[in-house]
């Protein structure tokens, strides 16, 4: 069962409650949400999107979590959705009041059903502040004003930028497909100097932590050794062009993968001050060096070749395949120059103006 897909959804209960910590104040419905069909396609296209991110991350719930209590509860007696609703709004409440830098926000929450089995979608989006026109008649003509309408939700095409959702366990099931976490996380919000990718506020909330997977390996060894060599190959193309074709042949063909024999293949096997760095980075950002590759991912994430032409407006993105046939498209050193030629061959091509 994939945990991040939805399917046969279906919108059983939602409510938001309004957490403004900054004027230390908090509005909590008694009432559900009355749904309409856009607001229900809002809410799900926003779960739908969120959940399947590539920026999500997995974690468990700590042993004694209200958050997981509140949750099973409502499981277990969906007609008490509203009450625990409120609590799981308090605790939100309470923890963001601590930090002078965390944003108000609406907090919506879901009760799914989903695969079989229920789904908790706890939703924070941020307050918007929302504009619009107003029209004043006067005698001699017509006024035409922009005026703050107050604040206002993400529509389907934003991205929220934190949010949870939290399974039914059900433990035959999930033994059998080898889940081995309770909740998906996603925080865009993040600071760049922080090590964690979810806010500490919203992890204080849930009272949990975070599950290495080996999606996020996968994820991470691709990321972070992209970096490190197109840092290292800045002033080598030709190089880095070689070192990244060799990262993405390996990822893409192998099933489990051991980084100390990958460095051995990018660096070779003699010890030098770059591969003692990369190790040392992998250790820290990866933690396993060795893990099974997740190919779903890869497939998805590793399938093109963006080209960059310094000092010029141009990038050439192609498919993965094509940009190691030489019988369509080809990177020669210039003779005359220090420079090098790019070639497309063998093409069909439309052309256009934007």
């Amino acid at each position: 069962m994939d945990y991040r897909a939805l399917n046969n959804i279906n919108l059983k209960h939602s409510i938001v409650h309004i957490l403004n910590n900054r004027e230390d104040d908090i509005k909590l419905s008694n009432y559900p949400l009355n749904l309409n069909t856009k607001v229900e396609e809002l809410l799900l296209s926003h779960i739908n999107s969120s959940i399947s991110g590539d920026k999500s991350r997995v974690g468990n719930f700590d042993s004694r979590s209200h958050v997981k209590d509140l949750c099973n509860e409502t499981f277990e007696n969906n007609d008490k959705f509203i009450e625990k609703s409120i609590g799981l709004a308090q605790k939100l409440f309470s923890q963001m009041k601590r930090g002078s830098t965390i944003s108000p926000a609406n907090f919506i929450i879901c009760l799914l059903e989903a695969n079989n089995r229920q789904l908790i979608a706890l939703l924070k989006l941020d307050f918007k502040e929302i504009f619009e026109t107003q029209e004043i008649e006067h005698e001699d003509g017509l006024e035409i004003n922009i005026v703050n309408a107050g604040t206002g939700l993400p529509s389907q095409d934003q991205k929220l930028q934190k949010c949870a959702f939290y399974w039914e366990e059900i433990s035959e099931e999930d033994e059998q497909h080898g889940r081995d976490y309770d909740i998906i996380l996603l925080d865009k919000q993040r600071r760049k100097q922080s090590d964690t990718d979810i806010a500490g506020f919203f992890m204080n909330f849930l009272e949990c932590s975070l599950v290495e997977n080996n999606t996020d390996r996968t994820k991470e060894f691709v990321n972070q050794t992209k970096k490190f060599l197109n840092k290292l190959y800045k002033e080598d193309p030709e190089g880095k062009k070689i070192k990244i074709d060799l990262l993405c042949e390996t990822i893409k063909n192998s099933e489990q993968l051991n980084i100390h024999t990958f460095s051995n293949l990018i660096f070779g096997e003699e010890e030098s001050s770059e591969k003692t760095n990369y190790l040392e980075l992998m250790s820290k950002k990866v933690k396993d060096l060795e893990f099974q590759v997740d190919k779903d991912w890869v497939k998805d994430n590793v399938k093109k070749k963006v080209i960059k032409v310094r000092g010029e407006d141009i990038k050439i993105t192609l498919p993965y395949g094509i940009s190691n046939d030489p019988k369509k498209f080809e990177i020669t050193k210039n003779k005359e120059t220090s420079n090098y030629d790019i070639t497309i061959k063998n093409v069909q091509y439309d052309s256009e103006i934007r």
